[in-house]
């Protein structure tokens, strides 16, 4: 049987009337806000760990595949970047180097 608010006042009031204010206070803090039935035993709070464990495995499991992919797309893309650079480094030495023998022809 679930107990309701007019429940708990009267009880409260019990208390207060026989045990004074101090007592009949402390003791109905002891009480949950709740029904017993709606409080979590240690096996319910056991039961979430496992759960949220097993989701986090997942979880962890799906970040560490997606960062890899990262790594492996930075990579090849840093390659095509530094190929890239190469290529121009190459045609800018050559066309300088064009140039200024031009230029010492013409001297």
């Amino acid at each position: 049987m679930a107990i309701t608010e007019e429940m708990r006042h009267q009880i409260y009031e019990a208390f207060r009337a026989s045990l004074g204010d101090e007592v009949a206070n402390s003791l109905m803090e002891m009480l949950p806000p709740v029904g017993w039935a709606d409080v979590a035993t240690r096996q319910d709070l056991a039961a979430i760990e496992e759960r949220m464990d097993l989701r986090f495995g997942v979880f962890e499991s799906r970040l560490g595949e997606q960062i890899q992919c990262l790594r492996v797309e930075m990579h090849r893309e840093l390659r095509e970047q530094a190929s890239r650079f190469i290529g121009w480094m190459f045609a800018a030495v050559g066309i300088s180097s064009t140039i200024a023998g031009g230029i010492a022809a013409l001297s």
